[in-house]
């Protein structure tokens, strides 16, 4: 019983060892990359135009090629983000990835953006703040 027990344990940590590895590398291609907003004034509407810009912090070049799945929301102040509808278009050629979204009202508003870079294992991840105005 105490074998049985000593390989319970040392898969365990080999599991949780993996997960960390896993986690850890994550967080570096995360790092590797920052998100950029290239229109800086965004106003309400529906299927508004959101333009960003995936940059490769160690070139400082935009990454093409990358495949890129946002999730809009409305930060409400102490309340519960709201989401809002938003859905990926065709990329340009420069590295400009373009999103429709509804911003029916101005103020504080997120898109949380998850991109499968070619090249890279694990997803890149990231968040932009940004105004909304009329």
């Amino acid at each position: 019983m105490t074998r049985i027990l000593k390989l319970a344990t040392l898969a365990l940590l080999v599991a949780i060892g993996g997960a960390s590895l896993t986690s850890a590398s994550s967080l570096a291609a995360t790092q590797d990359y920052r998100f950029e907003l290239v229109d800086q004034t965004i106003h309400t509407g529906q299927d508004v135009p959101i333009s960003v810009r995936l940059i490769q912090a160690s070139t400082g070049k935009a990454v093409t090629g990358a495949t890129i799945e946002p999730k809009l929301h409305m930060l409400m102040g102490s309340m519960a983000p709201m989401p809002s509808r938003s859905k990926a278009l065709e990329p340009d050629s420069k590295g400009n990835y373009q999103f429709a979204c509804d911003v029916m009202e101005s103020g504080d508003w997120m898109l949380d953006l998850s991109a499968q870079v070619p090249g890279e294992k694990e997803p890149v991840t990231g968040m932009l703040k940004f105004q909304v105005v009329k």
